[in-house]
Formats: C-alpha cells, structure tokens, sequence
C-alpha cells in the first residue's frame, strides 16, 4: 500500500471503546439486569481485554500493524480494510494474529472478525443491488461509518434451539420466529431471536440475519446498535473465574466471551442500516459460503495461532520437567508442531489463491479454508490430550499462589516438586495455564464453540463435497484408461 500522508485519525483507544459500552443496553445476567457492563464481576474482565486491544491501535511498536492510513488520509482500524490486494490481505492476517495472541485464541469475535463478514458483504454489493435494490447501497455508507467509528460488530445469523424460534419448525405460528414485524419509509422492525451472541454484549452493534429460510418476511441483512429499544441480551454462565489470581488462572481470570440470546421485541432498524430485505436469495447456504470467505479465514487463522500456543507450551512443558531428550516427549512435541504447520499451510494457502469478489474484494480460498478448518477440528481433543499427558502430574497435582505464599506451604512444595531447570513455583504456574487452555470449563467452552458455533467438521467436508471442482481430475483419469460411462 503507498504510503499516503495522515490527515486524520477515527482509531479508538480503550477508554472510548469503554465509554461506548455504557450507553443504557438490556443485558441479563443470572436473572438481573446488569446495570453497566464494565464494572460487573462476572463480565466486566472481558471488557479490559479488548480495551487493551483497543490501545494496542494507539500504542508507538503495534499502530502500524493494526490501524493503516487510507487514500483520503485517514488514520482507521485494519479490521475495517477492506483488502483489494495481497498486502491488504497480509495486513489483515497479521492483525488477526496479534489480537489471537493477546488473548491466548480464547477470543472468537476479536474487533476483527465479524467485521470481515460485513465486509463479505459488502463484496458481494453487485448481488444485493440485483436482488434488493432499495437497500443494498447502504452498505457502502455502512463500512465508511464502522471504520469512522471504529466499530466493534457482533454477528448472530443462528436460530435458538427451540421447535417455536425454527423457521422450518414454527409451522404457522410465527409469533417467536425471528421476522420483520413491519416495513414504513423509515426502515424495519424486527422481532424473534438470533443466537448464540458471541461477544454481543461487548459489541457496539449486531449484525443480524438467517441463512436457514425461503420466507421473504425473515429474509434480511441488517445491523442494530446494541443499546436499541426492545433489544435484549440473555447471558449464559461465566466459564471465568472472576476475581482470581492470576498465577492460579492466567488466562480464565481475564475474562469470558460471553456467549448470549439475543432477544428482539419489536426492535426498530433505521433505513440505513437495513441492507437488505424480501430477498431469500441472499439467505442461502451457498450465498453465505462466499460472503463468509474472509470471516472464516479469520477463525483458521485464530486456530492457528493456537496451535502455534500449543506447540510453544508443549516445548516449555518437557523442558520443565527435563524430559527434552526422551523421545516419547520429542515425538509427542512433534505431533503439535506437525498440527501447528498444517494450520499454518492451510491458512498462507488460502490467502495465495485468495481471488476477487464480484465487488472487487480480495477473499481468500473458500475450499481451502474448508478443508484445513475440518482437519483443525478433527485433530484438536488429540493435541490437547498429547499437551495434558506431557504434564502428567503436574496438571493434576495444581496448587494455589497462596499455597506458595505460605511460608511452610511454600517451603515443602518447593522441596518436593522443584525441577533442575525452574522452580516449583513457576513449573506450577505453567500447568495452571496448561490448564486453563485445555482442560478447565473455560477450555471446555472453547473447544465447544469451535466445533459446534463455528461450524462441525461433517458440516464443512459436506461444504467441500458441493463446492470442490474435482471434475477436470475425474476427467483426466477417463481420458487416461479409456473409461467411458453412461449418460
């Protein structure tokens, strides 16, 4: 990208993206209204972490890497650039990298992820402005608008698990199904629920749809702030463990993606924010296939970067307890690297046969993306059980900062369980965050989201299996052998 001087700046640090989370939005949590979420016990962590995303924007050795200077000299947040080139790709590559390391790929919807779906599609704009002309060009106004105000965007398209919320299910009672309730020269209202409202509660808006009906009157595209009247945000329980020490939970006790329903009762849509509507077209697996590129190469490249945790704390691991020279423990850190090297393929892979959008966007390899995110998934309970039993006992046999604060405590641990390389103490505080990354109920829900939220791997080999040109091999092999088969 040429270098263009800085006229201005719409990048945020993380006091404004703090600030514009107390804006009077409905969240419940527990069976109480959460009053602001940024103090609150069991959610307000999380909120600190993407704030220190936030100033990661501002500060002197990250701004280059996650903000870029546009043609008309604005300074805006790479997670709004929408790539046209290789280096446009590569930069938003390297953002969503820094962002996975910073909060240990525990963090599905960082800043930068639901943004690429509104970029999805936005380029696909040609597609819209066919099926649903009246609104499809808000969509230009709208990415101007999120880069301008540095927007973090949640995303709900799922339907809740309930027979009456299910399009196909509801028969003609649709009075829970997700639906516009009416249409006026202003915009739309919508009622019904959307799931599971990953990080929507840190969100400033939501990008709200369905790819699961043919019915032109839940058939729509569009994004609400989070504080909307009639917008309602139910909370599951926290995975976190709010309060604790660091050294006893280095990464749960930072905070929880807040998984929520996202319950919508009459909820008015301005008309600017509506960029489509009455058009089933654009709700079609296949549709959402190619508009989600980006969005899922961004989750490939999350997972990556985790392997590539995972392949660093197996390492520290058999170094530890002084094992680096056993080859069961080298065969074992092999196994992760091996699984670290595949994701890393898959994902350079797929930007290098990245192609352009019929908007002019550059998206990364859909088939590609398919193939090593079902390869992830597949593999991943096996990585975690290769790190856990490097551990052996040292996962099970965890103790607490203040056990090693006790002076006699402390003393004994350290008599017993020190190794030639670290202390008791530190080995202690490296399986405390083995643990939180692959065993307790925070990994738990991790893992899950992974592979239920974020699409199984039976569902993407399906995606493969429709998408995936293998004709001209199939061909090839018949003109090799002289195999002919019927019409």
């Amino acid at each position: 990208m040429a270098a263009v001087t800085e006229t201005h700046s719409f990048v945020r640090d993380g006091a404004t993206y703090r600030e514009s989370l107390r804006d009077g939005r409905e969240v419940w949590y527990r069976g109480q209204r959460v009053e602001d979420v940024t103090t609150h016990e069991s959610i307000g962590g999380l909120v600190e972490v993407i704030a220190k995303l936030y100033d990661d924007q501002q500060a002197p050795e990250t701004a280059e890497l996650l903000t870029y200077v546009r043609e008309d000299g604005a300074r805006v947040a790479t997670s709004w650039l929408a790539p046209r080139t290789p280096e446009d790709l590569v930069r938003r590559r390297l953002c969503c990298e820094h962002f996975a390391w910073e909060t240990f790929g525990t963090v599905g919807r960082a800043p930068d992820m639901i943004s690429w779906t509104q970029t999805g599609l936005l380029a696909h704009l040609p597609t819209f402005r066919r099926y649903s002309p009246e609104y499809a060009d808000n969509l230009v106004g709208y990415q101007e608008h999120a880069a301008a105000n540095d927007l973090l965007l949640a995303g709900v398209i799922a339907e809740p698990q309930g027979i009456r919320s299910r399009s196909a299910r509801a028969g003609e009672d649709r009075s829970a199904v997700f639906r516009v309730t009416r249409e006026t020269a202003d915009g739309l209202w919508l009622s019904g629920a959307r799931t599971a409202g990953s990080i929507a509660i840190y969100a400033n808006e939501i990008l709200v749809s369905t790819i699961f009906t043919t019915r032109p009157d839940e058939s729509v595209w569009v994004t609400i702030p989070v504080a909307s009247p009639g917008l309602k945000l139910i909370c599951r329980e926290t995975t976190a463990h709010p309060g604790a020490s660091r050294y006893d939970h280095p990464v749960a006790a930072r905070g929880d993606e807040m998984d929520s329903l996202v319950v919508l009762d009459d909820v008015f849509v301005p008309r600017d924010r509506v960029f489509s509507y009455g058009a089933p077209q654009l709700q079609s697996q296949i549709f959402y296939s190619q508009i989600s590129r980006g969005e899922h190469w961004n989750v490939l490249d999350r997972l990556c970067v985790k392997a590539e945790i995972f392949a660093g704390l197996a390492q520290l691991v058999v170094e530890a307890l002084d094992v680096t020279s056993v080859p069961m423990a080298r065969d074992a850190v092999a196994k992760v690297i091996q699984y670290a090297q595949i994701l890393r393929a898959g994902v350079l892979a797929a930007e290098m046969l990245a192609t352009p959008s019929e908007g002019g966007i550059l998206l990364p390899d859909v088939n590609v993306i398919s193939a090593t995110r079902a390869y992830a998934l597949d593999n991943y309970s096996e990585i975690v059980h290769v790190i856990q039993e490097l551990c052996g006992q040292g996962l099970v046999m965890r103790f607490s900062e203040a056990d090693f604060d006790h002076a006699e405590l402390g003393e004994r641990l350290e008599l017993l369980l020190a190794q030639p390389a670290i202390s008791a103490r530190e080995k202690n505080r490296l399986m405390n965050l083995v643990w939180d990354l692959t065993t307790d109920g925070h990994a738990g829900r991790s893992a899950l989201f992974e592979n239920v939220n974020a699409t199984p791997s039976f569902i993407l080999r399906q995606k493969l299996y429709g998408e995936y040109d293998r004709a001209a091999f199939a061909e090839r092999i018949k003109a090799a052998v002289g195999l002919t088969t019927r019409e």
